[in-house]
């Protein structure tokens, strides 16, 4: 499911995202506004607030969100304040019914 769309895509969308994040159900999923080359849904898995990215169907896919996910990892042990990487499109679980690009970090506040 490379974007949440149509009747029941927001269940699939919840299904796949409990699998890939393993922390509890998956409650307030909802589409956020903005991004011209991402799809953005902000959800809680039990407690934990997070934040799902997704390339948009038929976008310019680029090296692929794990690049993103290894850059703020990279970031983070230097001490930059970047949200935790919870998964990304190089882990296998997940993969076919998220897309082949997608990224999943923490939800911090403060405006993008």
């Amino acid at each position: 499911m490379t974007a949440a769309t149509g009747p029941g895509a927001t269940g699939a969308l919840a299904a796949a995202l409990a699998d890939v994040v393993g922390a509890g159900p998956v409650s307030g999923l909802r589409r956020l506004s903005g991004g011209a080359s991402r799809q953005t849904w902000a959800f809680d898995a039990g407690a934990r607030p997070l934040i799902l990215q997704q390339e948009r169907p038929g976008g310019v896919r680029r090296a692929g969100m794990a690049t993103e996910a290894a850059l703020l990892g990279a970031a983070a042990a230097e001490g930059v304040p970047v949200p935790a990487v919870v998964a990304s499109d190089g882990s296998a679980a997940g993969a076919a019914a998220l897309g082949p690009s997608w990224l999943v970090v923490e939800r911090v506040p403060g405006e993008t």
